[in-house]
């Protein structure tokens, strides 16, 4: 689930949480403008939901482990 907010000095920040293993992870980016931020957090959550390693790279998981 995406969390998305304006920060005191005008920009956005989102925030993506998911689950690995147990262990609960964050991903938090900055944008300039509320609409960047809800098509980034999109993405990010779809790249999550794929099986996407959103902090290693763009590899999915499976083929991580199939090598």
């Amino acid at each position: 689930m995406a969390m998305i907010q304006q920060l005191k000095n005008g920009n956005w920040e989102y925030r993506v949480r998911y689950r690995v293993g147990g262990t609960q992870k964050e991903i938090r980016r900055r944008v300039r403008t509320k609409k960047e931020a809800v098509k980034a957090a999109n993405e990010m959550e779809n790249k999550v939901f794929k099986g996407y390693d959103v902090q290693g790279g763009n590899i999915l998981f499976g083929a991580h482990m199939r090598d």
